[in-house]
């Protein structure tokens, strides 16, 4: 499993290559046609470069190389490239003339976006054939770590075989030594302590198989925390979790982030504000009650997108839709309803990423019928997260679970690089209109 993982990492690490050499081949091509130009000038290709590499992350180019649907990988590349050169302009401008012209820009976005697609292309014809289907034995039951294998062998475009599931009480397979390349997965690491099955593992290593723990693929493929995985685990996970705390560079980022995004946000507000008062009346802001920071209490503040409800126990947004008010729909789609919560941000009771903040009557139930759920809580609450870039919105307890697997992932992972992703895309889930309900 670790070798195609690695394998995957090199497709991405090629590409980058790939699109390097097409770029500076383009630019090479396009300065023999004009005359030598100084560094200042020639500095503005690194610029435009910066910004199409980080509009393609942003909409999931690089994510897409190995997905099924040529279609969607073009899509994406394209919409990233178009976001890149329109968000370079502004720094364009700060250098004086000559400057790169439209056309030029063209051929580079063109470029990017053929070079990427072509390379999806090829990696789509050859990676099944130059990678073999690794067979994979589970220590673990069938029902408890059948769904997550589907996910793992659908994300590695079937090049694993599952062949077998050690149950709870099983007699090792005596005599069946599998062929490299094979994988023995540990899921239940209390099936593994037991006598017969560690014998039956370190017979299958001395052949060539690799021993490997779900959870860390799980991390590394799914980017998430299962928490069937962290049930199995509940001691190294436990201690991991615990161990978390806010860290100051967070905090640097979140003003970073705010101020500027609210001074445009005033700008936007000139707008917004009549228009909620001109489509349903006052109030303007929404507030509500919320858990945050170590399970405490504060008041969080959006604009308000429905009518007043008459009822005041918590509810789940979807159970009132019927009250979105046709304002509040549009900045849903573009999640300017959540434009106040970078004050939230400013006065500490919130950050730009973490877990969402949920309503008290929920947490309280959440927390009896969901394990970890409590660990939501050693983070500041976030606006945007890994949740809500990875996973749909959550109206129920089943999908609250699979939610809160992303959660705990961001919680145990969480860098200062992890959150500018996390910030790159969620504007590519703004551009897309994909907003919170």
């Amino acid at each position: 499993m670790r070798t195609v993982l690695d394998q995957i990492w090199a497709i991405k690490f090629c590409l980058f290559l790939f699109h390097a050499f097409v770029y500076w081949g383009t630019v090479v091509l396009m300065e023999l046609f004009c005359p030598l130009r100084d560094m200042i000038f020639f500095s503005q290709y690194f610029v435009v470069y910066f910004f199409l590499l980080l509009g393609i992350y942003a909409f999931r180019g690089f994510n897409s190389i190995l997905t099924r649907d040529f279609h969607d990988t073009v899509v994406s590349v394209t919409a990233g490239a178009l976001f890149g050169c329109l968000a370079v302009i502004p720094f364009l401008i700060l250098f004086y003339s000559p400057r790169i012209t439209k056309w030029q820009m063209i051929l580079l976005a063109a470029g990017t976006i053929l070079s990427v697609s072509f390379y999806r292309l090829l990696v789509s014809r050859f990676f099944s054939r130059v990678t073999p289907v690794k067979t994979v034995f589970i220590i673990g039951s069938r029902e408890k770590w059948e769904p997550v294998l589907l996910e793992i062998k659908e994300k590695l475009r079937g090049r694993i075989a599952v062949k077998a599931f050690l149950n709870p009480s099983p007699e090792a397979p005596r005599g069946i030594i599998p062929s490299p390349p094979c994988s023995v997965i540990i899921g239940d690491p209390e099936l593994f302590r037991e006598d017969a099955v560690k014998t039956w593992v370190k017979e299958t290593e001395a052949a060539g198989c690799r021993r490997e723990y779900l959870p860390q693929i799980a991390e590394d493929l799914l980017h998430r925390i299962p928490l069937a995985a962290a049930d199995a685990y509940r001691n190294y996970y436990q201690m991991a979790f615990e161990m978390v705390r806010p860290e100051p560079a967070q905090r640097v980022l979140d003003i970073l982030v705010a101020v500027p995004g609210l001074l445009l946000g005033l700008l936007f507000s000139l707008f917004i504000v009549p228009a909620i008062l001109l489509d349903s009346g006052f109030p303007v802001l929404f507030r509500q009650r919320r858990i945050g920071l170590d399970g405490k209490l504060f008041t969080m503040h959006k604009f308000r997108t429905m009518s007043t409800r008459k009822k005041k126990e918590a509810a789940f947004a979807d159970e009132d839709e019927e009250r979105i008010t046709r304002t509040g729909n549009f900045l849903r789609k573009f999640r300017l309803d959540e434009i106040p919560q970078l004050w939230d941000v400013l006065r500490g009771v919130m950050s730009i990423v973490g877990p969402r903040p949920e309503q008290p009557e929920f947490v309280d139930q959440f927390n009896k019928e969901i394990p970890f759920y409590t660990y939501r809580h050693k983070l500041r609450p976030g606006i945007t997260g890994w949740a809500q870039i990875n996973f749909k919105y959550t109206a129920n307890t089943d999908d609250t679970r699979k939610k809160l697997e992303y959660d705990l992932f961001y919680i145990k992972n969480r860098t200062t690089l992890l959150d500018l992703q996390i910030i790159l895309k969620t504007a590519e889930t703004m551009l897309g209109m994909r907003g919170a309900k």
